[in-house]
């Protein structure tokens, strides 16, 4: 999925509007719109009275082809001056109000949405008690097969004590609290009482009445507005989003039907789930598709840019959830092709789901490979350099990227461009040598020949505050050569990863992903009607 544009660190120009923060950031949301609707309707009303007066005969006579037709008046009629002088005041007044209410509701979000990551702040407790509770799981596993205990728990796991008693890590996972906030967003049942239609900032946000008032907007991006629902038959709430006119571009729809495919597929705790597909009211007028899922509290970028402090042994966490699911991933034969931040998704409990699969590939295919994959900042030398056959190597590159970037608090190779990109991370890991090349075609490989030779820094002098274990095996995710990059499999093994490692817990896709309805160049009227089979397949009652 898209990531989240909330201006997080933004404030209001004017301060005197600033809302004050002992008040509760949901009645801020509340009193920025009711505030923003009041200046809305004055304006409205005013101009309203100037449409019922008869527009002077300099406009009619001068601009006609804009004003006709208009009714005809007094030649002798002008408007009243003292009428005029008041619209324009008002109108004047009007858009400094409103932006002083844009500026006011956007502090009120900015609060809202800290509010809502300050759960996060909690963390540390609860790290260290879900990875207590995956040692003790293990030792019970190990135990029941006559097995000895494995790995000591680290000497902070001591806190487990408060812990309540160990779990399945599908039990252990608590439900995302719902987002509060705006609770008073206009809902009106449509087709029958079938649906619901939500006027969210002047969207309408339409889904079946199951998604029970009240509903909050979390995120929105290019696609369209991402909500929070609560499923009133699962009890379960949900992310919900909206990819507006989804069919207008033949590309984008591709991506959206096989995300859906992906993602119907994959059943694995560090793979985010679908949990609804919203069939259209009307399979006519099927023009924006609704994907509900499961519902998570943040994303990694939004933790890697905010002040919550993350210890050594969070990024660990992390970065072992990140290569539990692309180990669950590859083995359904599918390279991820976008791993970054913002599509690593989080809870206060430290779970970590993968998202966003709509450039996702077959490991085998050659067709549809492209150098135009992957957030320029986690894209392998491979890509860069235009190699047409890459393989799961390029997600394990970007792995190394994330983690680093996890443990700097800052990107580690922000090229500006894909040529400056190479040159950074060639600053860093050094020119390759001439067996480093041999995956690369003719051109690529003088390409780089001509390059200014750059000597490989040291890591670890680099990076001083990160676990020499670490560095070691970042190093072996950074390598220039994918062939001889490590693999996931070898990533979990690694010795850093030996307290949370554990081969019988990092389950594999048992069925490899078939990606055969992408072989045909599909109308848009194909694509509809197959993700409209994807909808009814949740559900079937509305066919």
């Amino acid at each position: 999925m898209e990531e989240y544009s909330y201006p997080l660190n933004q404030e209001p120009h004017d301060p005197n509007h600033i809302i004050q923060e002992e008040q509760e950031p949901r009645d801020h949301l509340k009193e920025a719109l009711d505030q923003f609707q009041a200046t809305m309707e004055c304006v409205v009303q005013q101009v309203e009275r100037m449409e019922n007066i008869e527009p002077p005969q300099f406009y009619q006579e001068q601009s006609s082809s804009y004003y006709e037709p208009f009714p005809q008046h007094d030649e002798s009629f002008h408007p009243p001056q003292p009428l005029m002088d008041e619209t324009l005041g008002v109108l004047v007044q009007g858009q400094e109000e409103m932006k002083r209410d844009v500026q006011n509701f956007m502090a009120a979000l900015d609060a809202f949405v800290n509010k809502s990551l300050h759960k996060i702040n909690f963390v540390n407790l609860i790290l260290i008690k879900s990875i207590a509770q995956k040692k003790e799981k293990r030792k019970r596993r190990e135990r029941k097969t006559g097995m000895e205990g494995g790995a000591a728990p680290p000497a902070d796991a001591v806190m487990s004590d408060a812990a309540p008693p160990p779990q399945d890590h599908q039990q252990q996972h608590q439900q995302p609290a719902a987002p509060t906030g705006v609770e008073n967003i206009p809902a009106t049942l449509s087709h029958g009482g079938r649906f619901i239609q939500y006027n969210i900032f002047g969207n309408i946000f339409e889904v079946t009445a199951k998604y029970k008032p009240p509903i909050m907007p979390i995120g929105k991006g290019a696609y369209g507005i991402v909500c929070s629902a609560l499923n009133s038959e699962t009890n379960e709430h949900v992310a919900i989003k909206k990819i507006a006119n989804a069919f207008d571009n033949k590309i984008d729809a591709k991506r959206t039907l096989r995300e859906i495919k992906l993602l119907r597929h994959m059943d694995h705790e560090n793979v985010v789930a679908i949990r609804d597909i919203v069939p259209p009211p009307q399979r006519e007028a099927f023009n924006d598709v609704y994907i509900a899922y499961e519902l998570m509290d943040t994303d990694l970028h939004q933790i890697i840019r905010s002040n919550q402090a993350l210890s050594e042994e969070h990024c660990q966490y992390f970065l072992y959830q990140i290569l539990r699911g692309l180990k669950y991933i590859h083995s359904a034969n599918v390279l991820h092709r976008d791993l970054k931040p913002s599509n690593l998704l989080l809870n206060a409990n430290c779970d970590l789901k993968i998202c966003d699969f709509g450039l996702a590939r077959v490991t085998s295919e050659t067709d549809f490979m492209t150098e135009y994959v992957v957030t320029r900042w986690y894209r392998a030398p491979e890509l860069l350099l235009n190699s047409s056959d890459y393989t799961a190597a390029i997600d394990v590159w970007s792995v190394g990227c994330i983690f680093m970037e996890l443990m700097d608090r800052k990107p580690l190779f922000p090229g500006r461009d894909h040529v400056h990109q190479l040159r950074l991370l060639m600053e860093l890991i050094g020119t390759p040598s001439e067996a480093d090349l041999g995956f690369l075609n003719e051109n690529a490989k003088r390409y780089i020949r001509q390059l200014p030779l750059y000597r490989r820094q040291s890591f670890q002098e680099k990076f001083p505050q990160v676990h020499p274990a670490a560095i070691d095996l970042v190093e072996k995710m950074l390598t220039f050569d994918p062939r001889q990059r490590i693999t996931v499999e070898d990533a979990l093994a690694h010795p850093y990863l030996t307290s949370l490692h554990d081969i019988s817990d990092e389950p594999v896709c048992m069925t490899p992903f078939n990606f055969d309805f992408e072989q045909h160049a599909l109308t848009e009227e194909q694509m509809k009607e197959l993700i409209y089979r994807e909808a009814l397949a949740f559900n079937p009652e509305y066919q």
